[in-house]
C-alpha cells in the first residue's frame, strides 16, 4: 500500500491500527494459496469458542496464547454485540514470531492480513497488531460487504471505541483521538469530499490514504453517535460496494438528507468535538 514507506520510517514499539492498515493485502498478493495446508505440521493449535489459533512452538506466542485468546474473544463479542450479529463463525488465527518466517511460509510481505475466515499476523516483543481491525471486516461481511468508507471506517472506529488509540503513535500524536489527529492534519491538507470518499471501492485507491482512513472513521463515529444506531446498521446492511448511485440514494432515504448536508454537518461537529 501507499503507506509502506511511512511505516518503515516511523516504526512503532507496539503496532496499532495503522500498523494493520498499512499491511493489509488482497488475496492476489498472497503467493502461496494453500500454505496453511502444506505447513500444518509446523503449528501448534489451541481452540476457543470462536478461534482456532495456530502458532509456532517455543515462541512468545506460546507463552501468551491464553491471554491472547481471551482478548480476541472479548473483541469478537464486542463487535458482534455492536452489529447485533448472532454468528458462530470460527476464525483461523495464524501467528508468526517474525515477518521473515511469515513471508517464507505464506509468500506475503507485511505484518498481517485478514481474508474470509483467516487472520494472519506477526506477534513478538515489538510487533503486536490491533485486535479489532481485521476481525471487524470478517464479521461485517457476515452482514454485507459495504462501501470502503463504511467498511474501513467502522473497522477503525471499533479499534478506537473498544481498543487503544494506538494509531496516533504512527504520526507522533500520543493520547490523541482520530478526530484530534484529523483536525491537526486538516491544517495542512484538504479533506476529501464525502462524494469522492463514498465512491471508493478500495480505501487504498484514495490519493491521500491516511486522510481517507481518518475521515472514514470520523464519519462513522459521527453517524453512530449523532443518530440512532439502527439507522447506521441499516446503511451498512443494504449499501453496495459496487453501486455508488444506489448508495447515494439509500443514504438519503435512511437519513433524510443528502451527502452534501452530511459533509457540512460532519465538519461542524468535527470542529467542535
Amino acid at each position: 500500500m501507499k503507506l509502506s514507506k511511512l511505516m518503515k520510517n516511523k516504526m512503532m514499539t507496539t503496532v496499532g491500527i495503522f500498523g494493520m492498515l498499512i499491511v493489509m493485502t488482497s488475496s492476489a498478493q498472497i503467493k502461496k494459496d494453500n500454505w496453511y495446508e502444506v505447513n500444518e505440521h509446523l503449528f501448534k493449535n489451541v481452540n476457543s469458542d470462536h478461534f482456532n489459533v495456530f502458532y509456532i512452538p517455543d515462541s512468545l506466542i506460546e507463552v501468551n496464547v491464553n491471554s491472547l485468546i481471551e482478548k480476541r474473544e472479548k473483541s469478537y463479542q464486542q463487535i458482534s454485540d455492536f452489529l447485533n450479529l448472532k454468528t458462530d463463525k470460527k476464525i483461523n488465527l495464524y501467528l508468526f514470531p517474525s515477518e521473515q518466517l511469515k513471508f517464507n511460509i505464506t509468500g506475503h510481505r507485511g505484518y498481517g492480513w485478514g481474508i474470509e475466515n483467516r487472520i494472519v499476523e506477526v506477534y513478538n516483543d515489538s510487533i503486536q497488531l490491533d485486535h479489532y481491525h481485521e476481525l471487524a471486516h470478517i464479521l461485517i461481511y457476515e452482514i454485507n460487504e459495504p462501501p470502503a468508507m463504511l467498511d474501513e471506517g467502522l473497522a477503525v472506529y471499533f479499534s478506537e471505541k473498544f481498543g487503544e488509540n494506538s494509531l496516533v503513535s504512527l504520526f507522533g500524536y500520543p493520547n490523541k483521538t482520530i478526530n484530534d489527529v484529523l483536525r491537526i492534519l486538516r491544517a495542512k491538507e484538504e479533506v476529501i469530499s464525502i462524494h469522492s470518499l463514498y465512491e471508493l471501492k478500495d480505501i487504498s485507491d484514495a490519493e491521500n490514504v491516511i486522510m481517507a482512513y481518518l475521515q472514514s472513521a470520523s464519519l462513522v463515529k459521527y453517524l453512530v453517535e449523532n443518530f440512532e444506531k439502527e439507522k447506521f446498521l441499516k446503511l451498512v446492511s443494504v449499501s453496495s460496494k459496487e453501486d455508488y448511485q444506489y448508495n447515494i440514494h439509500i443514504y438519503s432515504e435512511i437519513y433524510n438528507h443528502n451527502l452534501k448536508t452530511l459533509e457540512v454537518n460532519w465538519l461542524n461537529w468535527l470542529n467542535s468535538n
